[in-house]
């Protein structure tokens, strides 16, 4: 039995294969050919990633997120207030002083 090639059997996998070999794939598998099975299965069947693999990035991500979410949507800081006028005839100081130590 004449089997497709690792490059046949790839492109199968990944829908890149054309029309002619994709029939090819299927009436050979149809045949019976659990080797191929077998690499087809392998191939659009990656390992599992281990768990912790993208733990860091996506910590990365939510802490710059919730630092951007929290500077757009904190209230603008007001900038200081320019100290009120006196009114005519007070002196300088704590107000009620008159300028008297007390």
């Amino acid at each position: 039995m004449d089997h497709p090639s690792d490059e046949i059997l790839k492109r199968f996998a990944t829908g890149k294969a054309s029309r002619e070999e994709r029939g090819a794939v299927v009436a050979h598998l149809l045949r019976g050919c659990s080797q191929c099975a077998r690499k087809l299965r392998a191939l659009m069947n990656p390992p599992a990633l281990v768990a912790d693999s993208y733990d860091a990035a996506f910590d990365r991500f939510d802490g710059e997120l919730f630092d951007r979410l929290e500077s757009e949507l904190s209230p603008p800081a007001r900038p200081a207030s320019p100290p009120l006028p006196r009114p005519f005839g007070q002196p300088r100081g704590r107000p009620g002083s008159r300028g008297r130590a007390a």
